[in-house]
């Protein structure tokens, strides 16, 4: 796919409209492919490099003593990864792993903070995506501690689903993996099945061969215990 268009898209993703920013950031970052299921970033590790996202998904995972993976996040097309390190230099918190073909943008730790130091847009686009991020965790965090297993993917499935144009359905496209939303919400790939079987019942949720439809978003949601 065409760089250009790739980096249009990762702008728009983050609300960077400063058209010298933008340049710069295209001039002094460094395009690289990552394969599914490689290791972009991996725990613990002295690496400061800072990666923009410009296509695929990847997850955060930490891994116990004993070698088991617990997701902790999805990084979608605009993310910024890395950044942490770069800017504490404290060694990698977490591991990225590529979910699919990821194509990123690379740039060292110093050429990093001096695009923050050049460009205020630069930082403000940062902040904003720090800040979603912190919002989304501390969300699932409260879901963790307060709602049943049941009411935690009820509220996966509403946060990963996007409108319909302007029916009030929305809609999970590609199909969800199972097992993987299982991960993200700290349950068994048995119990996600039964919650999505249970909505179908009550014609909240419509199965097609390519995606979801969430039927009544609002009846869901008050179904979050």
């Amino acid at each position: 796919m065409d760089a250009q268009y790739l980096w249009n898209r990762t702008f728009t993703t983050l609300g960077l409209d400063d058209a010298q920013a933008r340049a710069a950031m295209i001039e002094r970052g460094e395009l690289r492919r990552i394969d599914a299921d490689k290791t972009l970033i991996a725990q613990s590790d002295d690496d400061d490099q800072v990666y923009f996202l410009l296509e695929g998904r990847a997850r955060v995972v930490l891994f116990s003593a004993r070698g088991h993976e617990v997701w902790v996040d999805n990084l979608e097309t605009g993310a910024v990864i890395g950044e942490i390190a770069a800017l504490t230099g404290h060694k990698r918190t977490s591991g990225i792993v590529a979910e699919t073909l990821c194509v990123v943008a690379s740039f060292s730790s110093n050429s990093f903070k001096t695009l923050l130091l050049e460009f205020g847009s630069i930082g403000l686009a940062l902040s904003t995506s720090l800040a979603n991020r912190v919002h989304t965790t501390t969300r699932r965090m409260f879901e963790l501690s307060a709602m049943t297993a049941k009411g935690r993917v009820y509220g996966e499935l509403l946060r990963i689903a996007e409108p319909m144009e302007e029916s009030g359905v929305l809609i999970i496209k590609p199909l969800p993996n199972l097992a993987g939303l299982a991960k993200r919400v700290s349950t068994t790939r048995e119990t996600v099945s039964r919650a999505i079987t249970e909505l179908e019942e009550k014609k909240l949720l419509q199965r097609a061969d390519d995606s979801f439809l969430l039927i009544d978003p609002d009846q869901l949601g008050r179904l979050q215990k």
